[in-house]
């Protein structure tokens, strides 16, 4: 599986997101359709989390 930021790549889907470009492969859509992105910011260090929402999901 590839998703990448700010990379340009002409195979991949672009997303674009509150200023943020995502690129993924159009065989994991549904996968992105049921995620979650969110910046945090802590004493160890700031980036992306990366979850599945839904059903399940805590």
């Amino acid at each position: 599986m590839e998703m990448a930021l700010d990379e340009s790549n002409d195979s991949l889907t672009t997303l674009d997101l509150e200023g943020f470009t995502f690129q993924y492969e159009k065989q994991i859509e549904k996968m992105i359709e049921k995620s979650v992105i969110e910046h945090t910011k802590s004493f160890w260090g700031e980036g992306l989390v990366i979850r599945t929402s839904g059903a399940g999901a805590c």
